[in-house]
């Protein structure tokens, strides 16, 4: 009678397990809804330019191609630096073009070198000596400063900050109440 009683038993347990699998098994319908779900989060959509946004993409008017930023530099983010400042401060700055500054850089063992970077120059002259200070407040909250790329004399000065994917070297030379501003900004990825 023992051996009947664990046979029933066993046939009710595997019954039981039949049963949940496919009261909770998913259907082929919701197994296909999932692929599909899955391949738009992994596929992601194009954009307008047709770049890949879920991949890290974005549209770069400059060089009219998708870029990641912090792979590639693009100078619309310069001109985004450029009108993020002027709103900022309200000095109008003048696009100088393409330009390739020094930048100091720090390697493993401590030594202490220069590496050329390709970016942009902008520039505002006469500025109101005090809207030197309004400048550094902007990148000392936007950014941070680079102790390395920091120089001052008596009419001068120059710093360094970090923004973004960038670097930039601001500088400027008083004369009077009045000041000549250089801002230097180009893509660096360490």
């Amino acid at each position: 009678m023992r051996k009947y009683q664990l046979l029933l038993i066993t046939f009710i347990l595997i019954g039981l397990l039949i049963s949940t699998y496919y009261l909770t098994a998913p259907t082929e319908e919701e197994i296909t809804n999932d692929l599909i779900v899955e391949e738009q989060v992994i596929g992601g959509q194009k954009d307008e330019h047709g770049c890949l946004g879920s991949a890290g993409y974005s549209w770069c008017e400059a060089s009219q191609k998708c870029v990641r930023i912090w792979e590639e530099g693009c100078d619309d983010e310069i001109f985004k630096l450029s009108q993020a400042i002027e709103a900022e401060t309200g000095i109008n700055f003048v696009d100088q073009g393409e330009y390739t500054f020094n930048w100091l850089v720090r390697d493993e063992d401590e030594n202490v070198f220069e590496k050329l970077i390709e970016g942009r120059r902008i520039e505002a002259s006469n500025v109101e000596k005090e809207k030197i200070q309004e400048i550094e407040e902007f990148f000392q909250s936007n950014g941070s400063e680079d102790m390395l790329n920091v120089a001052d004399g008596v009419f001068a000065g120059l710093r360094g900050y970090t923004y973004h994917y960038m670097v930039c070297v601001f500088s400027w030379q008083q004369e009077g109440e009045k000041a000549d501003i250089q801002i230097d900004c180009g893509f660096f990825n360490e």
